[in-house]
């Protein structure tokens, strides 16, 4: 599979996950901008990550639900859909 599991690779820090993810949103061309409010993300990528409330069960806290968004953009370049 072309897709990582970011959350449990420890090379990738919070820092490193919230900087690829600043740049995807920055990116107008890609396509998890189409369904992400960027205002709300920024706000989320403002706060102590790692003290966020799970967002999915014990294993999905802030630096995952960030590395969750760019596997899902990365997804959405693979299966391309149409937004309407």
């Amino acid at each position: 599979s072309s897709f990582i599991s970011f959350w449990f690779i420890p090379i990738f820090s919070t820092a490193a996950i919230t900087k690829e993810l600043l740049n995807l949103i920055k990116d107008s061309s890609q396509p998890i901008n189409q369904i992400l409010d960027r205002k709300k993300v920024l706000k989320v990528m403002g706060t102590d990550l790692d003290y966020c409330h799970p967002w999915y069960g014990q294993l999905m806290a802030g630096p995952q639900l960030l590395a969750y968004y760019i596997q899902m953009n990365a997804w959405l370049k693979v299966i391309n859909p149409t937004f309407v």
